[in-house]
């Protein structure tokens, strides 16, 4: 009731009579993202409907406010700059089809940031990242909470055992990649803007970590690590709640213990990876484990990339140009699986070359940036977390990347102000 009561609070804030209809469409968008996807593009296409509507009977924004917004939310820039090399890449792409297809997925990175990058569409329309946030938050605790119904029902109406609580099992929404993204982006915003949850914030902190190591994504558990352990070094070293963060740290350890020593998956993950320190890797594809497989699929992508590194492929071509240096190594279980590149500039790369790879990593760069001069740990936690997401993964080849990418971003920068450096500076390390 206290989330549902601060949600009505800040609509109120927000918006003016009237123009709730955008920032409504939007919130919708980061409810339902994380459990329900299907409903995000038909959201979307009524969000673009209001916004061309209101193009056409607002007159045109003055030349150096226009200027002034685009200086200011340079990595959303460079969003549209990076969907348009996309649409440039279907000219010379031999899988036409399949580009279309994949610039259709990528819209919405065109879309929401054309929406923030309207100074007067964006200031009378669109909410601040404190809505936004909410609504993720909001999507995960729903998703959450059906993982753990399911599960539970399951164990005790069948004999499948407790393996329903672990990794895809756990995860029928969506890949435990994607929904770890979303937990982690809430657990982030809990953490460091629990005032807004007063009764609810730590417990709903601790089933968010509980969740994400269930879910057993390597990568979501080292994020959720890396938030943890800021938040306790920010209670221990500059608030000195040392025996409060004592009891938080052994309450999570606690936690990990048990399910590691429950989880097959993160066992033979931990037994692989220490085994690893002591020996080379062995890429022999019948002697292949989860790592060598990624590490396989990583060499084959740069391979096909560095044929054609300036241009690529053309958009679409990633995944059939992966399919035939599979078929051509002869790695039968590659080919069947149809596996990308598993590694989103990598995946980019073969697509449209190595300018795209620079674009994104310019998205990324200006946003670290911006984030540490404004000493915002909302704007610099999400960079980093995306970047480690893109590590492991082609996060924008899938509809959720997509919209976590693409509905973050624009909405977290256009709100990280230089007047928040003092009151962040008391809680940046």
């Amino acid at each position: 009731m206290q989330v549902l009561k601060n949600v009505n609070i800040k609509f109120k804030k927000e918006f003016d009579t009237g123009n709730y209809f955008a920032g409504t469409m939007l919130f919708g968008i980061a409810v339902f993202a994380p459990f329900f996807r299907r409903i995000v593009p038909l959201l979307i296409a009524i969000l673009t409907i209001h916004y061309l509507f209101f193009q056409i009977r607002n007159k045109s924004t003055k030349k150096q406010i226009l200027i002034n917004h685009l200086r200011n939310n340079i990595p959303v820039v460079f969003m549209i700059l990076f969907f348009i090399l996309y649409c440039i890449g279907i000219s010379y792409t031999s899988y036409v089809d399949l580009g279309i297809t994949d610039i259709i997925l990528k819209l919405p990175i065109l879309l929401i940031p054309l929406f923030y990058l309207s100074p007067d569409y964006s200031k009378k329309h669109l909410p601040s990242r404190d809505l936004i946030l909410y609504g993720i938050t909001i999507g995960s605790t729903i998703c959450m909470l059906y993982c753990f119904i399911r599960a539970l029902y399951l164990y005790f109406t069948t004999d499948i055992g407790n393996s329903i609580f672990f990794y895809t099992s756990f995860s029928p929404l969506e890949h435990t990649t994607y929904v770890s993204f979303f937990m982690n982006i809430s657990l982030l915003w809990v953490l460091f803007k629990r005032k807004l949850f007063i009764y609810v914030s730590y417990p709903l902190a601790y089933l968010l970590i509980l969740t994400i190591l269930l879910l057993s994504s390597r990568m979501g558990i080292i994020t959720m690590s890396l938030i943890f352990t800021y938040y306790i070094a920010e209670r221990l070293f500059i608030k000195k709640k040392i025996i409060s963060s004592l009891i938080m740290v052994v309450i999570i350890l606690l936690s990990i213990f048990l399910v590691f020593s429950n989880s097959n998956r993160l066992m033979s993950k931990l037994s692989i990876f220490f085994s690893e320190i002591k020996k080379e890797v062995n890429i022999q594809e019948q002697k292949k484990t989860t790592e060598d497989v990624r590490i396989t699929i990583w060499k084959t992508a740069y391979k096909q990339f560095s044929k054609k590194p300036l241009f690529g492929y053309g958009t679409g071509s990633a995944k059939q140009e992966m399919i035939k240096s599979y078929k051509e190594e002869k790695l039968k279980r590659f080919y069947e699986n149809k596996w990308n590149a598993h590694n989103q500039f990598l995946q980019t790369g073969i697509d449209i070359g190595v300018i795209g790879i620079i674009i994104l990593l310019l998205i990324l760069g200006f946003s670290f940036y911006k984030g540490f001069y404004n000493r915002d740990i909302i704007l610099i936690s999400f960079a980093l977390i995306t970047f480690l997401n893109f590590l492991p993964e082609s996060i924008l080849e899938i509809q959720s990347g997509v919209t976590i990418f693409a509905l973050l971003f624009p909405v977290i920068i256009k709100d990280s102000k230089k007047n928040n450096k003092k009151k962040a500076s008391k809680a940046f390390l």
